[in-house]
């Protein structure tokens, strides 16, 4: 039991718990779980889905709460002590709507039925449970749930005030808060406060063949070519129709030719600024390295860690600039400007023609994934042969944004090509296959393994919380508001992002708690 004072309000006079809803890191594979974060519910078949009223999607399941591992003085003793309380809401309408009350539904259970599965993708209008929550995708609706829905088993901790000294007279400041803990006190284990997704870039792999498909056809989807209406502009406040566009994406990087209005000249000038702006970020980067050696006694802060990603983030380019440079030393003057644009325009061509070859690549790297069962796992052999392949296709071509500022020749495989489409799945794969067994984190390797548990463990920017008064977000809390049934912060393990890093906040008047009524809350959103 952690032991915390809180901040209260002068009419106080007894003790005020509450509760925080700790994920498990580790995870205790060896215990049944009695309360957990996402997954699916486990409810009896006779109680109906939440669904909102005014259009019928299916809420998101958040929680399932164990009620006889709630301490009694919780909620000043009121609430149920038995059975689980369960949390619902639609991630998406919460945002767009402020009258809607059943856009948050909490349902208490007696006993435990079988896992349920959420109605189908056409009802269940947002997901949670991915790094990048498919809050809108776009404005359509999903075309499917996730393959898992990642559960997590969370521990319950206690935490429990003493009575506060009476406050000064004509004190205004006197907040309801609980004293804020850090998530090194909570887990009593070391914290790495950067984020999941930037760990291990280059050695996270897609886990199922599904996220490796995705990295194919989203390929092929680039490579081919589309056709784009044009317009033009009559001039009149009228648009004529043309014939359309057609562009492939991936030729999009390649220039055909130097653009024609490039002046004499243009050569040396992209050669002067690629040396500038490498000394300027040189120069930028050795100041930072010097705030940063100053300020190392702050090592851990939020500003020292975003100053620590900035500099490791320009160094990152240095060879960039090096190569760019290097690139166009070879040339000079007219007949080295005439030489450059000519080999601009034979890259092109060369690209080009490796672009279609690659069409027939990917169409088969498609064929073979889709022979597999897509949702199995993607053995770590079967990674390696296909980004073997991916790498091994290689094309060399010129850049230029139509700036004289940015010139170089690049080298590019199928696999740099393919490594955005990725996004966060590899992730998203490595949390899914974290939290299903014991049996699968032992397929993560122990680096990677390290270096994620710190990272698991870190709060931002409050705890999940049951009673007491809520973190500040936006505000302090006041007793007017109720009892506070839940706290639900955002949280990259679990996929939850409220309100721009924000919480949900779900109350409920104190006589509906005691006479375990839960069908009137009240739920809002706060941004962090």
């Amino acid at each position: 039991m952690n032991v915390v004072a809180l901040r209260r309000p002068a009419s106080a006079s007894t003790a005020e718990s509450s509760v925080i809803l700790r994920r498990q890191v580790p995870i205790r594979f060896e215990e049944t779980a009695r309360s957990w974060f996402g997954g699916l519910p486990q409810m009896p078949r006779t109680c109906a889905w939440p669904r909102a009223a005014t259009n019928g999607a299916a809420l998101n399941f958040i929680a399932q709460i164990y009620c006889a591992d709630l301490p009694k003085q919780l909620w000043g003793g009121r609430g149920p002590r038995e059975g689980w309380l369960l949390l619902f809401a639609d991630y998406k309408q919460l945002y767009d709507s402020e009258t809607d009350d059943s856009l948050v539904q909490v349902l208490h259970i007696n006993r435990l039925g079988p896992e349920r599965q959420p109605p189908g993708p056409t009802i269940l209008r947002s997901i949670l449970n991915r790094l990048t929550p498919s809050d809108d995708n776009n404005g359509e609706e999903p075309k499917q749930p996730p393959a898992v829905f990642r559960r997590w088993p969370i521990d319950i901790v206690t935490q429990v005030a003493p009575p506060p000294p009476q406050p000064p007279e004509n004190d205004w400041d006197w907040e309801w808060a609980p004293l804020p803990i850090t998530a090194e006190e909570l887990y009593g284990a070391p914290v790495d406060e950067e984020s999941i997704a930037q760990m291990c870039k280059d050695e996270l792999r897609p886990r199922t063949w599904r996220a490796a498909l995705h990295m194919v056809d989203e390929l092929i989807a680039s490579f081919k070519m589309h056709e784009f209406p044009r317009y033009k502009d009559n001039g009149d406040g009228s648009w004529t129709k043309l014939e359309p566009e057609r562009i492939c994406n991936a030729l999009n990087d390649a220039p055909k030719e130097v653009p024609a209005d490039w002046k004499p000249g243009w050569l040396e000038e992209a050669k002067a600024r690629a040396a500038a702006s490498l000394a300027g970020e040189v120069t930028r980067s050795q100041e930072i390295e010097a705030w940063l050696d100053e300020h190392a006694s702050e090592r851990g802060t939020k500003l020292y860690v975003s100053q620590a990603e900035r500099l490791m983030s320009m160094r990152q380019w240095f060879p960039h600039g090096e190569r760019q440079i290097a690139g166009l030393a070879p040339y000079s003057g007219a007949d080295g400007e005439a030489a450059l644009a000519k080999e601009v325009e034979r890259d092109f061509k060369r690209h080009a023609e490796w672009v279609e070859k690659m069409r027939v690549v990917l169409a088969d790297m498609s064929a073979h994934i889709r022979k597999h069962r897509i949702d199995a796992d993607m053995p770590e052999g079967e990674w390696q042969t296909l980004k073997a392949k991916m790498t091994s296709e290689k094309t060399e071509y010129w850049i230029s944004w139509n700036s004289i500022s940015v010139m170089w020749r690049c080298e590019r495989s199928l696999f740099d090509y393919g490594r955005q489409y990725l996004d966060d799945q590899p992730r998203d794969g490595l949390l899914d296959t974290y939290a299903r067994s014991a049996a699968a984190q032992e397929t993560i390797a122990p680096e990677i393994l390290a270096e994620l548990e710190p990272k698991l463990r870190h709060i931002d920017p409050a705890p999940h919380r049951m009673g007491g008064p809520c973190d500040p977000i936006q505000g302090y809390a006041t007793p007017e508001q109720g009892d506070l049934l839940f706290q639900i912060a955002s949280d990259e393990a679990m996929g939850w992002m409220w309100a721009d890093l924000g919480a949900l906040f779900v109350y409920i008047d104190p006589a509906d708690l005691k006479a375990r009524r839960f069908g009137h809350l009240n739920a809002e959103l706060q941004g962090g």
